[in-house]
């Protein structure tokens, strides 16, 4: 269920949602562990699992002559209830998660914009014969996004980001700096578009995740792409089958 009353011309408007599942004679797997540590998978019912979650979000913008401002904020709400089976013991987890957002966006026609932003996900869960009782876990992520079009035709983008993630085992690095680059260079009555773009200047992106299941907890850090370099044309195509377009867009890296 949602209700929308958004205004696409002015990008302003408000919108909430609600939903959620049950779920009869849930199927699980079943794994039993004999006394040599040897594990027979097998699947079962279990009588019932459930999940709720709702939200809303606000946008609005303001513009007067060449200056535009928006803002947006929401939260979404997520509440989880399922049950398993490890060595034919039930076991249950009841979690909820919330995720509060905002945003803010300045900027002045064909000279900069500028927009920073920031979400933070907390998740809650407790058990009952589990491996663990409960966990506590957050999230933080803030960004700002910086692009300028002075002087005329060069296009410099800044897109800068900080993360921190609680749910990852000391000794691992919880919290890490990404920061994007890219200079661009409009052509051919502004229809041509080269720009090269710089990927985690900083070198610092990291990939570190903690999983718990009913018989371990596990650390790991995997190898990701870190700092790269694209080079990109992109071509506007401003008439397609007889009609203007002005959203087209053919690009080669």
């Amino acid at each position: 269920m949602n209700f929308n009353n958004y205004d696409y011309a002015t990008r302003s408007g408000f919108y909430s949602y609600f939903g959620g599942s049950l779920r009869k004679n849930q199927i699980v797997s079943s794994t039993v562990y004999d006394a040599d540590f040897k594990a027979n998978t097998t699947y079962q019912n279990i009588d019932q699992t459930y999940n709720f979650y709702t939200g809303f979000s606000v946008n609005k913008s303001y513009k007067k002559e060449k200056r535009t401002f928006k803002y947006g904020f929401g939260i979404g709400v997520n509440y989880d209830f399922n049950q398993g089976l490890t060595n034919a013991a039930l076991y249950q987890a009841k979690g909820i998660q919330l995720n509060p957002r905002a945003n803010l966006s300045w900027s002045i026609d064909e000279l900069v914009t500028i927009s920073p932003s920031y979400r933070y996900t907390y998740n809650a869960t407790s058990f009952e014969n589990y491996v663990i009782d409960k966990t506590n876990t957050f999230r933080h992520i803030f960004k700002l996004e910086a692009t300028t079009y002075w002087p005329k035709n060069v296009v410099l983008g800044n897109d800068f980001g900080y993360t921190y993630n609680s749910n990852i085992a000391n000794g691992f690095q919880k919290d890490f700096y990404l920061w994007n680059v890219s200079l661009g260079y409009n052509f051919f009555n502004e229809q041509l578009l080269a720009k090269v773009k710089v990927y985690d200047l900083l070198n610092q992106n990291v990939n570190a995740t903690r999983t718990i299941t009913p018989t371990a907890i596990t650390d790991e850090e995997n190898t990701v792409l870190q700092q790269y370099v694209m080079f990109s044309l992109t071509y506007k195509l401003e008439k397609f089958g007889g009609k203007k377009k002005d959203s087209n867009r053919f690009m080669i890296h």
